[in-house]
């Protein structure tokens, strides 16, 4: 919320952690370097970013599901 994006995070049952986000390219550039680092005493192992064509992402909120 603090980049102005919208979106949501979900954790998946296999480990892995799934953010959809939308808004200025500018922050989410500084979202996919912050999640190439991860929390603390998390691993990241790889960050996927894929283009999401037909998901609506409200720009308002960001959601935790």
């Amino acid at each position: 919320m603090e980049l102005g994006l919208g979106g949501w995070v979900r954790n998946l049952p296999d480990g892995r952690v799934e953010v959809v986000a939308g808004g200025e390219a500018g922050a989410l550039a500084v979202l996919e370097d912050g999640l190439q680092h991860g929390p603390r005493f998390a691993r990241v192992e790889k960050v996927d970013n894929v283009e999401i064509q037909d998901e609506v992402i409200p720009h308002i909120t960001f959601d935790v599901r």
